[in-house]
């Protein structure tokens, strides 16, 4: 928690929380095996494509 508490100057406030949580919750998301590579959700979004998901993680 120490790196996480100089990434921002002066004291946490409510904006520097949500920044902080979107950030990690964006960091875990999107490197997901389903969602990066060739067959991933991210690279066929908007394409009309249907992803290829590992399902034997679900």
């Amino acid at each position: 928690m120490e790196a996480a508490n100089l990434r921002f100057a002066g004291p946490e406030t409510m904006r520097s929380k949500i920044f902080a949580r979107l950030s990690a919750w964006q960091n875990w998301i999107f490197q997901r095996p389903n969602a990066v590579g060739d067959n991933g959700a991210l690279k066929r979004y908007g394409t009309g494509k249907r992803p290829v998901f590992g399902r034997h993680r679900v």
